[in-house]
């Protein structure tokens, strides 16, 4: 499956006259169980982030107290939004432990977010991103191939895309301007079939600027979860809730049962971002 995050309106809202509600137990249990509900590949590639790889995307990770490390959690009815504090250590799953030192050749036996560029192997290496995921997937048997690895089918138009999506596609009605519709996307199988549940909509305005928009049926195996370290805010979109992620990404359901998301990249404020959710037909 692929990716999510979307969009707002023009209404400001004051936050800090909302209180934050620390975890409850249930909603510890809640979440842990679904992070040890078996995913297939698809499901994993969601949540596949930097801290993701030593965090909550595996079992083992979620068995090994990362839950302690939660600043806030939202969640949208199906999805999962998860702030995490990128200071705390994580814990590193048995199969790494030994495997990873830092830079006086100390073995680590647990690191935080901000090791993940520090890393060495036994021979005093510098570890690469790419090489920390080959070695964790070698370990632990888990693919985390990134979206750029599987293969896609591209279609010209929405109404192109429309004939393969087993859902009506949520095309923004409000588009900032200079940003026009570029293509629409989605995953194939290996045999090259694709599953419907499924659209990504991508916005560009000739430049480096780029709208996606993300969109999934909404069912058991398109449910997902998302961590990082970016402020997470709660808000509501057409009377659904709606996730605010670092100002730049909008998460929200509709009352059909599609799950949205918009991800903004260049010079699209806040509110326009929040614009184009509240316009989502």
């Amino acid at each position: 499956m692929k990716n999510q995050y979307d969009c707002l309106n023009d209404t400001v809202t004051d936050f800090s006259l909302y209180d934050e509600t620390p975890l409850s137990e249930e909603e510890i249990r809640k979440m842990s169980k679904i992070i040890n509900k078996p995913k297939n590949l698809k499901t994993r590639i969601i949540v596949v982030t930097a801290a993701a790889v030593f965090a909550i995307t595996t079992a083992a990770a979620a068995s090994q107290g990362c839950f302690d490390k939660i600043i806030k959690t939202i969640t949208t009815g199906h999805n999962y939004f998860i702030q995490m504090d990128p200071a705390a250590p994580h814990s590193l799953p048995d199969e790494l432990k030994g495997k990873l030192f830092d830079a006086d050749g100390n073995a680590l036996e647990a690191i935080s977010d901000s090791d993940l560029n520090n890393l060495y192997d036994e021979n005093g290496k510098l570890l690469s991103a790419d090489e920390l995921r080959a070695m964790y997937e070698e370990l632990d048997g888990v693919s985390l191939k990134s979206d750029k690895d599987i293969p896609i089918k591209n279609y010209d138009t929405l109404d192109d895309a429309q004939e393969d999506a087993a859902f009506d596609i949520k095309a923004p009605v409000y588009i900032p301007d200079g940003y026009s519709f570029d293509r629409a996307y989605t995953y194939t199988e290996e045999n090259g079939d694709t599953s419907g549940y499924y659209m990504t909509l991508e916005y560009t305005d000739g430049s480096d600027g780029t709208i996606t928009i993300f969109e999934r049926l909404i069912n058991d195996e398109t449910a997902f979860i998302s961590s990082g370290d970016g402020e997470i805010r709660e808000t509501v979109i057409n009377g659904m809730t709606a996730v605010i992620t670092s100002g730049t990404n909008i998460d929200f359901e509709t009352s059909d049962s599609v799950s949205v998301g918009i991800h903004t990249h260049g010079n699209i404020s806040e509110d326009e971002m929040i614009r184009m959710a509240e316009s989502v037909e």
